[in-house]
């Protein structure tokens, strides 16, 4: 007999240990691709850095006479795009760098841009190149989140993490932008994959006791990657050699992912039930917790496996299409805010490398508040509280960078900063409450269709950072802000998930139970309205 609020999975996986080594190396260990993740959904802040530039004069000829100034992030400055087309002459009409551009670089420093000279006319394509890895992202999940429901979450994330690694190693060797925007494309492709199958697979094999302190844990580990990428990109600071040191936590992983389990819950969804209670008995075995024949037998499949689930059931009946569009709005204003914030660091007041470590420590505090938050303090009304920090903070640093000011510009800055920790706090509870919002028959189904609107949240965000350089720079602030206040008024309208046993099937959350006899009946008090 389960508990009360429980499952007989879950009082088996509570069984094998609420406690001990094992889920505590089995969460640590899948959280370490989620710092993969981080640091190369991220990277484009240090690789498409833009130094501080001028035309390239020939020789014998000073910047005085030849280059116009112009207004730039407050100051007058000499222009970093324009030349006097008679060298010499104040009076005359511009052009273009035709003899390109000398870039002030220091050190070791090199970046994309400096390399293939992104910029001026040709700048629009830093901001490209993050466009296209997140529509990788955008269809990798979409895809790898209906391929992890259908063939399970490990092999999936084997097969998406042996792929992403080859790919991120060929980056470094990248000799044109065309080839690394092209490589890095599929690099998004198959780490979305790794990230939805292995978070998805790490929710369901952890006890309702532990999954909010593990589902913590994870984003944490998203933060220690965004310290591993500040902390690289200062002491590397050339973007090739910083690729391949990337590389190196993915490389790990290899030697011990593929020993881990398949999801016991997917497998006995897909009535696979040998497998999934030798799955248990391994663990039983390694915990040293032992299982008895009658604790194996109360587990029973409960999903009609003759049904292939698809996007259909995702908005076929009210309460489940309430919910996924509501969830992946939150993901899209989530996504814009926090990428349009992380990506906006060079253009920040004060040293870039440190204000992006800083921006790295703010996300740590936040994930970690968020696991005890999460833990006490419900979902829903937390959630609005991040949602509406960002939103005011963001919207407010808008209109102090609208002053043009120095001081504006670095209290814009301070701003920032705030905005991104209730932003990252926003998507540390979101990944929690779409795994609880979702059944386990569409639940990676679910989560990959919220991710893939994140990703276009991703692939606008520079975009509007973009669109802030051709029009006024308070623009990208007030469009983030805007988002995430509308952001806290759909949380209002989702279902509190606190103390709640995960769905298994989509009857559960339209308040429907399936007699033996095949007779549906609609239980009204766990109806939405």
């Amino acid at each position: 007999m389960s508990r009360k609020g429980t499952t007989p999975l879950s009082d088996v996986l509570a069984k094998l240990g609420d406690k001990g080594w094992y889920p505590v190396v089995f969460c640590l260990c899948i959280c370490v691709l989620n710092s993969t993740v981080a640091f190369n959904h991220l990277i484009m802040a240090s690789f498409g850095f833009t130094p501080p530039h001028s035309c390239k004069l020939p020789d014998g000829y000073t910047k005085n006479a030849s280059i116009p100034m112009e207004m730039i992030k407050g100051k007058e400055s000499y222009s970093q795009c324009k030349i006097y087309q008679d060298f010499n002459s104040t009076s005359g009409s511009t052009e273009g760098c035709p003899n390109g551009w000398n870039f002030i670089l220091n050190g070791k420093e090199s970046t994309i841009v400096n390399e293939w000279s992104l910029v001026c006319d040709q700048k629009y394509l830093v901001s490209l190149a993050t466009t296209i890895y997140f529509t990788g992202v955008m269809i990798g999940g979409a895809v790898f989140g209906q391929l992890g429901d259908k063939f399970g979450r490990k092999p999936i994330t084997l097969i998406c993490l042996y792929s992403h690694i080859a790919l991120a190693v060929g980056v470094y060797f990248s000799q044109s932008f065309e080839v690394f925007a092209a490589l890095r494309f599929f690099v998004g492709f198959f780490l979305q994959g790794v990230q939805t199958n292995s978070y998805v697979l790490m929710a369901e094999m952890t006890s309702k006791k532990n999954l909010v302190l593990t589902v913590g844990f994870f984003e944490i580990f998203w933060a220690v990657g965004t310290l591993w990428l500040a902390t690289l990109s200062w002491l590397i600071q050339d973007w090739r050699n910083i690729q391949l040191a990337l590389c190196l936590p993915s490389l790990i992983t290899l030697i011990y992912i593929w020993l881990f389990p398949e999801s016991v819950l997917w497998l006995i969804n897909k009535n696979k039930m040998e497998e999934a209670k030798e799955n248990l008995m391994k663990i039983s075995r390694i915990t040293g917790k032992k299982l008895t024949a009658e604790d194996l037998d109360l587990i029973k499949p409960k999903v009609n496996e003759s049904i292939q689930y698809s996007f259909h059931h995702l908005v076929k009946t009210p309460n489940i299409r309430k919910r996924t569009f509501l969830m992946c709005y939150l993901w899209l204003a989530s996504s814009v805010g926090y990428y349009g914030l992380s990506l906006a660091v060079g253009g920040l007041a004060g040293d870039r490398y440190l204000n992006q470590f800083i921006g790295s420590v703010i996300e740590l505090v936040a994930f970690s508040s968020v696991i005890f938050v999460l833990k006490y303090f419900r979902r829903r009304y937390p959630l609005m509280a991040y949602y509406i920090t960002g939103g005011v903070t963001c919207i407010v640093a808008g209109v102090l960078k609208s002053q043009a000011s120095k001081d504006g510009f670095r209290a814009a800055t301070y701003l920032a900063l705030i905005g991104k920790f209730g932003l990252s706090a926003s998507f540390a509870t979101i990944f929690l409450f779409t795994v609880e919002q979702f059944p386990t028959v569409v639940r990676t189904l679910g989560m990959g269709t919220c991710v893939f609107w994140a990703r276009v949240g991703g692939m606008i965000a520079p975009q509007i950072l973009l669109l802030g350089k051709y029009t006024f720079n308070e623009l990208p602030y007030l469009i983030f802000g805007s988002l995430s206040l509308l952001a806290a008024m759909a949380t209002y309208f989702l279902p509190e998930t606190f103390g709640k046993t995960l769905p298994n099937t989509i009857d559960e959350i339209e308040g429907i139970t399936v007699e033996e006899n095949g007779t549906e009946l609609r239980d009204r008090d766990h109806i939405e309205t």
